[in-house]
């Protein structure tokens, strides 16, 4: 655990020197992040559009006026835990996804659609069947729209030690996202 821990931490510190001395450019300027409380503490994104308790059709509508004609070049999308959270359906929250991409590409964008992480409970895992079934029609749509993936929930599923509360990441967890997502970040870049 300890290695993993600081492994992820020199990774996320490598970065940024490693982005600049490549030639990749920056992965904060241009890249948008959309997506509810968990985005919105992460310290990672440059240009955060992370809103506490936000649905993924608060996501929608907010979409048309925060994201496309902002210069970005870089869509990266997590959400759906707080439908979920409330009793909506995946696939509604799954509807909402596939929307946004779909603005996103027609912008111009490179699309990054993410995994929801596990939510916990007294340790145990809640909501899992339909966070499933939502990262797995997320895979779907990233196979056959040909859009890039970040897996957070194989990383984290069976550590509820990555969580603060069951549901936010702690240091750790954002931790092991950034080793998750910056690769995706830096392929991109290197195109």
């Amino acid at each position: 655990m300890r290695i993993r821990s600081l492994k992820s931490v020199l990774w996320w510190l490598a970065q940024p020197l490693l982005l600049t001395l490549t030639g990749c450019g920056s992965y904060v300027a241009y890249d948008v992040f959309m997506g509810d409380s968990i985005t919105k503490a992460w310290s990672l994104p440059g240009v955060n559009l992370g809103v506490s308790g936000n649905t993924t059709s608060q996501m929608l509508v907010r979409f048309p006026s925060e994201v496309p004609g902002h210069g970005y070049r870089v869509f990266v999308l997590l959400g759906g835990v707080n439908d979920l959270l409330r009793g909506l359906s995946p696939e509604e929250a799954f509807a909402n996804i596939a929307l946004m991409a779909k603005a996103a590409r027609q912008a111009q964008m490179t699309v990054v659609l993410c995994e929801l992480t596990p939510v916990y409970r007294d340790d145990q895992p809640i909501l899992d069947p339909d966070i499933r079934a939502l990262n797995t029609a997320i895979e779907q749509l990233v196979q056959s729209d040909h859009y890039l993936l970040v897996d957070y929930y194989d990383p984290m599923y069976g550590h509820p030690e990555y969580f603060r509360d069951g549901l936010h990441p702690n240091a750790q967890g954002y931790a092991v996202m950034d080793e998750a997502l910056l690769p995706v970040l830096a392929s991109i870049s290197s195109q």
